[in-house]
């Protein structure tokens, strides 16, 4: 063992992150089974809900409340948003929370909308608003994040048989 304590500290700091990744590797494919099978399941009840709203109306040759749908819409969305935001949790990086908040917008985007009684120009400053900072978030994800990830995904095996024979050519 060494002298010097902040080797020792070192040493124990890389232990502590190499633990941690262990968990959210054991974790995070459970937790994204779990996440995927209840947002699936929020879908369903969601198309059910649409459909249960507007079969009556289509029944009397009427033209569905729209205003209803989106309710409905946006209570599922926030319902998913929940259960991603909860998934974040077992994930290592910080970067799973965009969608979240994304999913989160949208709901409140949909439930600002099915409650709009008029239209008039502070309620469309205000859905300007949502989709300027809903895009805003579509950039961050799209710049800094999926970059990312696909700078820290392993090659498919299309990509490793394309450098393969790219270096059996040079060499």
């Amino acid at each position: 063992m060494s002298d010097d304590p902040e080797a020792a500290l070192g040493s124990r700091t890389t232990g502590q992150k190499a633990g941690a990744a262990a968990i959210f590797d054991k974790t995070e494919p459970c937790a994204e089974k779990i996440k995927t099978i209840l947002e699936m399941i929020v879908g369903l009840i969601v198309v059910l809900g649409v459909l249960l709203r507007v079969l009556p109306d289509v029944a009397h040759l009427r033209v569905p409340d729209d205003v209803a749908i989106f309710g409905i819409v946006a209570s599922g969305l926030a319902v998913v948003a929940a259960i991603e935001l909860a998934y974040t949790l077992f994930t290592p990086g910080p970067d799973e929370v965009i969608d979240p908040l994304m999913l989160g917008l949208s709901a409140t985007l949909l439930f600002q909308v099915s409650k709009m009684e008029k239209f008039d120009w502070s309620a469309g400053v205000a859905v300007v608003s949502f989709v300027v900072a809903l895009g805003g978030l579509f950039y961050i994800r799209r710049t800094f994040i999926d970059r990312r990830r696909r700078q820290l995904a392993p090659l498919s095996n299309v990509e490793q048989a394309q450098d393969t024979n790219a270096d059996q050519r040079r060499g």
